[in-house]
């Protein structure tokens, strides 16, 4: 045993000898950690290995660039510029994808102590992106390369492209600055390429463009239009081609100039309970919405000075959108599928958000109403001392009284009723907002009665709106209230009152009548009228959510 034990040993150091002479040994790599930006996303400690490119350690960060690891099978997916998933085998050094293109990868994923390392400037070259290193500062950027800008004048403005080889993670932002003037449009995920051409002669105020890199961690770049004199500024919308290039839109125009413009219309999300279309435009210049049943019709204020996104028929209520020209203007038509309700609100880095959603005999949503009893507390708002009566009128007092009664009706036929004050207490205007948009309200109404300077010197029903979502609402109300009090008609109104101003959802203020008229006084101090009130609007909810069995049943 002891003789076998020493030659198994003499064995051992001499080709241990021999290895460390005539066949050294592999150096263990040296590992370090980096900060990763894939496109938008900033990645910590990030596993790599500084040789041949350098190397990085799966993991999350693929995701950010639409790329899948197969550990089992060893395949690499990734998505293609049409949306579809090509798949390459990268255990092999003469990898190629299994589709008609050959995207080889020189460097194959190493596995180093257990895990898979992917070469960086591989995959980049795969996917067309631009890979930055820093070494000296541990930092490694992967952005989508910024190609070129250009301006042309049309008939709304001026309208400046730029181009980048991929699709961006997310639309770009524009803003407007002054002293100097000038517009700019960031590119998130976006970096310079040596290639880069920006440049522009002289064109109205746009005196030029330039471009720079105005972040690292993340990756953005801004596209700056200097101006000689004020302008606003606006994201139309883009375009793709079928490599996968994109060209992203911003119009300008001088400040001073109002022009009616529509950018672009796409759908941005759809699935059973709700589906969005987004139509990019000017705040000044809304499109008007109309619930059709078995359609919406939006009347835009322009044509769209871009084709819309492609549009495929999936889940949701949205069967098919057609445009149409009216002169100037142009008609968009939504077919639904099932009966639907739609409504719109802007929001400042998207424009105008349509948002449709089944109605609830199709969907089973319960709507949720906010009722708003004007005043409250130590503001007693309008104060009236008809002589037919003995005590005066407080519109505050009235106000709760309906809306109770309006919340009867509504918790009755199945709707969720939330009223923003439900005694005489005094709630701010702002506390009445947040209430109804923290809660995710489907329609505020807010109940008000009116008073007029020279008492008797005005009668009759108004009601305001503010937004053009609104304008459906404000309508049926009105006519309901019409129908019911018989009394005159003062019209719809747009008008800036907080509580319609600041509500994010379909929100309407009603002025029913006139508490310093004599015959409405006389009116408002009887309880039936006070219900008549309650049940006009009631009606008006029903009809503004065109809720065909519980209208069959709405009370009169």
């Amino acid at each position: 045993m002891v003789r076998r034990g020493g030659l198994l040993l003499f064995i051992l150091l001499f080709l241990n000898a021999r290895s460390s002479s005539a066949f050294p040994l592999v150096a263990e790599p040296t590992f370090e950690t980096v900060t990763l930006v894939v496109l938008h996303q900033v990645f910590p400690k990030v596993p790599v290995v500084w040789e041949e490119g350098p190397l990085i350690r799966t993991g999350d960060w693929m995701s950010a660039l639409g790329l899948h690891w197969d550990d089992a099978n060893e395949v690499l997916s990734f998505l293609s510029p049409n949306g579809g998933t090509e798949k390459v085998n990268v255990a092999d050094p003469s990898a190629v994808c299994e589709t008609e293109d050959d995207h080889p990868l020189p460097n194959p994923v190493r596995k180093i102590n257990g895990d898979w390392f992917f070469c960086l400037k591989d995959l980049s070259g795969l996917l067309e992106l631009k890979v930055l290193i820093h070494r000296e500062e541990s930092l490694i950027r992967i952005g989508i390369p910024v190609q070129g800008a250009q301006i042309q004048a049309i008939a709304e403005g001026y309208l400046v492209e730029v181009q980048v080889s991929r699709p961006l993670p997310q639309s770009p932002t524009v803003r407007t600055l002054f002293d100097p003037s000038r517009a700019y449009i960031d590119l998130p995920g976006a970096v310079l390429a040596s290639e880069t051409n920006v440049g522009a002669e002289a064109m109205g105020p746009v005196t030029g463009l330039r471009i720079g890199q105005f972040r690292n961690v993340p990756n953005i770049a801004r596209l700056v239009a200097d101006c000689d004199r004020p302008v606003k500024a606006w994201l139309v919308g883009r375009k793709t081609d079928p490599s996968g290039k994109q060209t992203w839109m911003m119009l300008i125009q001088e400040e001073q100039k109002k022009s009616p413009w529509m950018g672009q219309v796409s759908l941005e999300s759809a699935n059973p309970t709700q589906c969005q279309l987004v139509l990019t435009a000017s705040e000044d210049f809304p499109p008007i919405i109309e619930n059709k049943g078995k359609e919406i019709v939006l009347t835009l204020p322009a044509r769209p000075l871009l084709p819309p996104s492609p549009f495929q028929p999936s889940e949701g209520p949205i069967g098919s959108i057609k445009f149409s020209s009216d002169g100037p203007k142009a008609i968009l038509v939504v077919g639904l599928r099932q009966p639907s309700w739609g409504f719109l609100r802007f929001e400042k880095d998207r424009g105008w958000v349509l948002t449709i959603e089944p109605l609830k005999g199709a969907s089973g949503k319960v709507r949720l109403i906010v009722v708003d009893p004007g005043h409250g507390g130590k503001d007693p708002g309008a104060i009236a001392h008809p002589p037919t009566v003995r005590s005066p009128l407080v519109e505050k007092s009235l106000t709760l009284d309906i809306a109770f009664r309006l919340k009867a009706l509504l918790d009755k036929a199945g709707f969720r009723t939330v009223l923003t004050r439900t005694q005489d207490t005094y709630v701010p205007l702002p506390d009445r907002v947040a209430l109804a948009n923290s809660i995710g309200a489907d329609a505020f109404v807010s109940i008000h009665l009116n008073s007029y300077p020279t008492p008797g010197g005005k009668s009759g029903t108004e009601v305001y709106y503010w937004s053009p979502q609104s304008r459906s609402l404000a309508e049926t109300l009105y006519r309901n209230l019409l129908a019911t009090l018989g009394r005159g008609g003062n019209g719809v109104r747009v008008r800036q009152f907080y509580v319609i101003h600041h509500t994010k959802m379909p929100s309407a203020l009603t002025e029913s009548c006139y508490l310093n008229h004599p015959e409405e006084a006389a009116l408002l101090v009887d309880p039936q009228f006070r219900q008549k009130i309650a049940n006009a609007l009631f009606k008006g909810i029903l009809e503004f959510f065109q809720v065909p069995a519980l209208m069959e049943k709405r009370q009169d």
